[in-house]
C-alpha cells in the first residue's frame, strides 16, 4: 500500500479481508490522505511465512529500509513500512512470486494519482 502522506514509504503486510483492512487504516483522523492498494498478492497457504519472508528479504537487502524506532520504554518497534516506492516493492514481491510459481496471483492495481490530485484541488477551491 502507498499513502501520499508518506511518499517515501510503502506498507507491505498481510490481510484476509482487504476492504476491511483499508477501512481500518483509513479511519484515523490523523491521516490527511488515504492508503491506496498498489498491488495484491494472493497466497493460498503459508500467509504468515510469505509475509515474514518478504520482510526478512528486504531487511537483508538493506536493514535501514524498514521503519524502526526505540519506544520510550526502550523496546525496538518494527513496522511494516519500508523506504521504497511502490514499484520497487512490487518488483521484490514479483521475484518471490516467480520463485514460488504463483506470479499470476500478483496483481498491480490501477493507480489513481491524477484523479486524487484533481479531487483535492476541487475541494480546495470550493471553500
Amino acid at each position: 500500500m502507498t499513502n501520499p502522506s508518506f511518499p517515501n514509504y510503502v506498507k507491505i503486510g498481510k490481510t484476509t479481508n482487504l476492504d476491511q483492512r483499508l477501512r481500518s487504516l483509513n479511519n484515523p483522523s490523523c491521516l490527511p490522505f488515504s492508503f491506496r492498494v498498489y498491488a495484491t498478492y494472493k497466497v493460498e497457504s503459508g500467509l504468515d511465512k510469505v509475509e515474514n519472508s518478504i520482510h526478512n528479504l528486504i531487511d537483508k537487502i538493506n536493514y535501514e529500509l524498514r521503519a524502526r524506532e526505540m519506544t520510550e520504554a526502550g523496546k525496538l518497534r518494527e513496522r511494516e513500512f519500508f523506504a521504497l516506492d511502490g514499484e520497487r516493492a512490487y518488483e521484490i514481491i514479483r521475484e518471490i512470486a516467480l520463485l514460488r510459481g504463483d506470479e499470476n496471483n500478483l496483481i498491480k492495481q490501477k493507480q489513481t494519482k491524477k484523479r486524487d490530485k484533481r479531487k483535492r484541488l476541487q475541494k480546495l477551491f470550493k471553500k
